[in-house]
Protein backbone atom coordinates (compact mmCIF):
# COMPACT_ATOMS: atom_id res chain seq x y z
CA UNK A 1 0.00 0.00 0.00
CA UNK A 2 1.25 3.49 -0.67
CA UNK A 3 2.37 5.80 2.49
CA UNK A 4 -0.28 8.84 3.23
CA UNK A 5 0.38 11.92 1.68
CA UNK A 6 1.28 14.60 4.45
CA UNK A 7 -1.25 17.42 4.55
CA UNK A 8 0.11 18.65 7.52
CA UNK A 9 3.86 19.09 9.82
CA UNK A 10 4.00 21.07 12.98
CA UNK A 11 7.34 21.43 14.88
CA UNK A 12 7.48 22.64 18.40
CA UNK A 13 10.11 23.01 21.10
CA UNK A 14 8.80 19.49 22.87
CA UNK A 15 6.55 17.71 19.44
CA UNK A 16 6.77 17.25 16.26
CA UNK A 17 4.09 15.96 14.71
CA UNK A 18 2.47 14.64 10.79
CA UNK A 19 -0.73 14.75 9.98
CA UNK A 20 -1.67 12.42 6.41
CA UNK A 21 -5.43 12.44 5.27
CA UNK A 22 -6.18 10.53 2.38
CA UNK A 23 -10.13 9.74 1.67
CA UNK A 24 -12.33 9.23 4.77
CA UNK A 25 -9.57 8.64 6.93
CA UNK A 26 -6.67 11.53 8.85
CA UNK A 27 -4.03 10.42 10.92
CA UNK A 28 -1.88 11.81 13.30
CA UNK A 29 2.14 10.99 13.97
CA UNK A 30 3.16 12.91 16.55
CA UNK A 31 7.19 12.43 18.53
CA UNK A 32 6.72 13.64 21.88
CA UNK A 33 9.77 14.58 24.30
CA UNK A 34 9.04 14.60 27.71
CA UNK A 35 10.50 17.60 28.36
CA UNK A 36 9.43 18.61 31.74
CA UNK A 37 11.18 21.10 34.11
CA UNK A 38 9.33 20.54 36.86
CA UNK A 39 9.77 16.33 36.91
CA UNK A 40 13.65 16.02 36.83
CA UNK A 41 12.61 12.09 36.64
CA UNK A 42 10.77 12.54 33.47
CA UNK A 43 12.88 15.25 32.02
CA UNK A 44 15.70 12.83 32.37
CA UNK A 45 14.26 10.23 30.03
CA UNK A 46 16.23 9.41 27.18
CA UNK A 47 13.14 8.83 25.25
CA UNK A 48 10.29 9.96 23.18
CA UNK A 49 7.29 8.91 22.86
CA UNK A 50 5.05 8.23 19.86
CA UNK A 51 1.53 9.27 19.79
CA UNK A 52 -0.62 8.14 16.85
CA UNK A 53 -4.64 9.45 16.39
CA UNK A 54 -6.93 8.10 13.93
CA UNK A 55 -9.60 10.00 12.76
CA UNK A 56 -12.84 9.71 10.89
CA UNK A 57 -13.09 12.67 8.36
CA UNK A 58 -16.33 11.58 7.33
CA UNK A 59 -18.01 10.72 10.22
CA UNK A 60 -18.44 7.11 9.10
CA UNK A 61 -16.90 4.21 10.95
CA UNK A 62 -13.94 2.78 9.35
CA UNK A 63 -11.38 -0.02 10.04
CA UNK A 64 -7.95 0.61 10.78
CA UNK A 65 -5.02 -1.46 10.28
CA UNK A 66 -1.63 0.67 11.80
CA UNK A 67 1.87 -0.92 11.88
CA UNK A 68 4.88 1.16 12.49
CA UNK A 69 8.28 0.09 13.14
CA UNK A 70 11.40 1.52 14.66
CA UNK A 71 15.25 -0.77 13.43
CA UNK A 72 16.84 -1.21 16.65
CA UNK A 73 20.05 0.22 15.59
CA UNK A 74 18.35 3.98 16.40
CA UNK A 75 19.34 3.58 19.72
CA UNK A 76 23.32 2.90 18.88
CA UNK A 77 25.74 5.97 18.47
CA UNK A 78 28.34 3.91 16.46
CA UNK A 79 27.55 1.56 13.44
CA UNK A 80 27.77 -2.06 13.83
CA UNK A 81 27.50 -1.88 17.22
CA UNK A 82 25.30 -4.30 18.93
CA UNK A 83 21.86 -4.02 20.25
CA UNK A 84 20.10 -6.15 22.48
CA UNK A 85 16.66 -6.22 23.96
CA UNK A 86 15.86 -4.80 27.36
CA UNK A 87 13.12 -4.29 29.32
CA UNK A 88 12.15 -1.11 30.78
CA UNK A 89 10.20 0.08 33.68
CA UNK A 90 8.04 3.01 33.64
CA UNK A 91 5.14 3.01 36.15
CA UNK A 92 1.60 2.59 34.16
CA UNK A 93 3.70 2.00 30.86
CA UNK A 94 4.05 -0.50 28.71
CA UNK A 95 7.80 -0.50 27.48
CA UNK A 96 10.23 -2.39 26.08
CA UNK A 97 13.78 -1.12 24.44
CA UNK A 98 16.89 -2.14 22.84
CA UNK A 99 20.72 -1.55 24.40
CA UNK A 100 23.72 -0.77 22.89
CA UNK A 101 26.00 -3.47 24.14
CA UNK A 102 29.77 -2.53 25.03
CA UNK A 103 32.17 -5.02 24.23
CA UNK A 104 33.63 -6.63 27.49
CA UNK A 105 30.61 -4.92 29.52
CA UNK A 106 27.02 -6.18 30.39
Amino acid sequence: MPALPTARTLVTATRTTFEYAHGPVGIELAFVTPALPDDLEVLSRPLTYVVFTAVSRDGAEHSLDFQFAVPCDVCIDHPGRAVAPTSIAVDGLDAAGFRSEVSGSR
